[in-house]
């Protein structure tokens, strides 16, 4: 038998006996996250304890760091586990769809005129809003991919017809949060990849809470997901499944008061770190 009682008490929220059917939108945070939040909240601006063993299994601390910088560093470490990518290739904000608006503003070099994007009219706004802005502002063409209506399925054929040479981002979500259908998004990515140098863009929000992300088989160049449909905090985050792939994105660098354009290796954590203009707490993290 099913332990309700029991589940029930994992969930602070459930306390007042109401059973909530808003899942998909926004899940009941469990007690564990939210006293992991408050407490990290507490202890984020103090100093972190220094270990005094050096074997090759300490932990390389950096003498001043504050606890909220090995917060940060652990939740980089927890969302790449949750795709299968690496942890210097996440970029952390407050949600996926202030993140996307500022990676399709890094973009302003693809997405310029002769350009074309690929978005999906069944997907989330979150997902196809900042790419329509885009485009509109640096001139990229939009072509769009239908569901098939019968099924609500959204086939992988069709992108053989809508990527181009000229494609520069293809936008996708891996599932429907409203009709539960899955993309093959291997498929796709496959198809992209082979006609064109554009990237791939999978938003695995509606995916993540009910089945395993691996950002290697996908073959998806840049993964987007929020953590508070999974009973987590306010937070989303950007994965690159190659860290050096931000090398490529044109960023206001505040130091020099220009545009940095260099595209070399050593820019690339720069250009991660500076995706995360939105800021985010430790506590949330």
């Amino acid at each position: 038998m099913f332990d309700v009682a029991r589940v029930r008490g994992l969930y602070v929220s459930l306390s007042d006996g109401w059973t909530y059917l808003n899942a998909g939108e926004r899940a009941q945070v469990p007690e564990r996250v939210s006293s992991a939040v408050s407490r990290a909240f507490r202890t984020a601006p103090l100093q972190a304890h220094t270990e005094m063993s050096s074997g090759s299994h300490s932990r390389a601390q950096v003498p001043g760091g504050a606890v909220g910088a090995q917060i940060t560093a652990s939740a980089r470490l927890a969302v790449a586990d949750l795709v299968g990518g690496r942890p210097d290739g996440v970029v952390l904000g407050p949600n996926r769809a202030v993140l996307l608006h500022t990676l399709s503003t890094a973009m302003s070099r693809q997405l310029r005129m002769g350009r074309e994007v690929v978005l999906s009219r069944v997907d989330d706004p979150a997902n196809t809003a900042p790419w329509l802005m885009a485009c509109d502002l640096y001139g990229a063409h939009v072509r769009w991919a239908e569901a098939d209506l019968s099924t609500g399925t959204l086939p992988e054929w069709q992108y053989g017809d809508l990527v181009t040479p000229d494609t520069a981002l293809v936008a996708v979500a891996a599932a429907n949060a409203h009709v539960g259908t899955v993309t093959d998004v291997a498929a796709v990515a496959r198809e992209v990849h082979r006609r064109s140098r554009g990237w791939v863009v999978v938003d695995a929000t509606a995916y993540a809470p009910y089945r395993v992300i691996d950002i290697d088989a996908w073959e998806a160049d840049v993964v987007a997901v929020d953590l508070a449909p999974l009973g987590g905090p306010e937070i989303g985050a950007l994965v690159f499944r190659d860290p050096t792939l931000p090398a490529q994105l044109k960023l206001m660098d505040a130091a020099r008061g220009r545009h940095a354009t260099v595209d070399v290796e050593a820019e690339a954590e720069r250009r991660l770190r500076a995706l995360e203009v939105g800021g985010h707490a430790p506590g949330l993290l």
